[in-house]
């Protein structure tokens, strides 16, 4: 995550970004929940920026928490009553037990989109608000780990990508997750910061979950 004094770059980024969406070439159905999407996290971003004063040095949680939040009411206005949106507790496979030990056995996953209907289709969320080379590391260690249902998905879901090369870092890190190992437990890595207009990657997981639950 970063820290607190980088929350005006995030603010003024969002708003540069915002205004190169193109909202007519957006499939319909997704338009208007992503645009509240940018709109709250544009709301967030502002009024954490105005209580960060308070913030302790080294807070990690003061963005990501948000982002967290919205993406689960992004999920939740989609899919409506046909899928159950929320964080879960998944136990650690017993082969990796022992060097990790979490409390309890069990290690928690940011989100988990459950679909109510006949096939049940899981998603698994792995939320990294800004992501770097370690940050990916960690949620590949998660995916490895943690006992999921059998062909459950496991995305990594970022904002946006540290350094001034953020864009083309984020598609390195796409087409890396693409390539085995990491393809074989990691579905994708999606960026909701608004680097393409027309937002594919985003609408591509949206219809996704969409589809199959």
């Amino acid at each position: 995550m970063v820290k607190g004094e980088t929350i005006d770059i995030d603010i003024k980024w969002l708003k540069e970004s915002k205004k190169s969406i193109e909202w007519d070439r957006i499939d319909e159905k997704y338009r208007e929940p992503l645009r509240k999407f940018y709109e709250d996290m544009l709301f967030d971003l502002e009024r954490k920026g105005r209580e960060k004063e308070g913030l302790k040095p080294g807070n990690q949680s003061f963005k990501s928490q948000p982002f967290e939040e919205r993406l689960k009411e992004l999920f939740k206005e989609i899919l409506g009553d046909r899928a159950d949106v929320g964080k879960a507790k998944l136990n650690v496979k017993d082969e990796y037990r022992d060097c990790l030990r979490p409390k309890g056995g069990k290690s928690e996953i940011d989100i988990k989109i459950t679909g109510k209907g006949i096939r049940r289709q899981v998603f698994y969320l792995e939320i990294k608000y800004s992501l770097d080379l370690d940050r990916l590391g960690s949620a590949l260690v998660r995916a490895i780990t943690l006992d999921r249902e059998k062909d459950s998905k496991f995305y990594v879901i970022s904002f946006y990508e540290k350094g001034r090369e953020s864009k083309a870092v984020y598609y390195r890190y796409r087409e890396l997750c693409k390539k085995k190992p990491f393809s074989d437990y990691i579905d994708g890595v999606i960026c909701f910061g608004p680097y393409d207009p027309e937002l594919k990657d985003v609408i591509k997981l949206l219809k996704e979950v969409d589809e199959n639950v």
